[in-house]
């Protein structure tokens, strides 16, 4: 029998693996949106800059932003570099590889709330 999901320890090269999707989708569908509203004659800049002067909400949303594209840029980054160097692909190198990304992204995503 399969263990069950709440006591199974994911490894974090699984979390991110799921997380990379996630962003992935986010991020589409917030471009896809920005795109529909400038397309409707609405105005895009406007909409981002009335959501980002709200204090709280605009903190959430710029962390979100730019951890999240950070966050997405750099697995894609790393699954480059996996295709050119297979050998890099054990766990002893993912592990720390995952971390360091998911750090610098939300170093990233931290330091956008207050511009």
């Amino acid at each position: 029998m399969s263990p069950h999901v709440t006591i199974y320890a994911f490894p974090v090269s699984a979390i991110s693996s799921v997380a990379h999707r996630i962003t992935g989708v986010a991020l589409g569908a917030g471009f896809y949106l920005a795109g529909i509203t400038a397309a409707l004659g609405g105005d895009a800049v406007a909409l981002v800059q009335t959501i980002g002067s709200v204090p709280v909400v605009g903190a959430f949303c710029k962390f979100n932003m730019a951890g999240g594209l950070v966050y997405h840029t750099l697995l894609g980054v790393r699954h480059l570099y996996w295709e050119r160097f297979p050998e890099k692909l054990g766990i002893e190198y993912q592990q720390p590889l995952s971390w360091a990304i998911l750090g610098v992204s939300g170093a990233v995503g931290t330091a956008s709330m207050f511009v």
